[in-house]
């Protein structure tokens, strides 16, 4: 699995493939992206390690 270091963390580096999305399509997906994206920063939050 590739990885992208930030801040001296290796994290999985994830894609949801919109890069050629008529923008119709791609609006749930990017919706859905975000909701992720922000249950983990919940999630890591929740836990103390923001």
């Amino acid at each position: 699995m590739e990885t992208i270091k930030t801040q001296g963390v290796a994290m999985p580096r994830l894609g949801f493939g919109t890069f050629r999305m008529p923008g119709a399509d791609a609006q749930p997906v990017v919706e859905s992206a975000i909701a992720l994206a922000l249950s983990q920063s919940w999630i890591v939050d929740g836990h103390g390690r923001t």
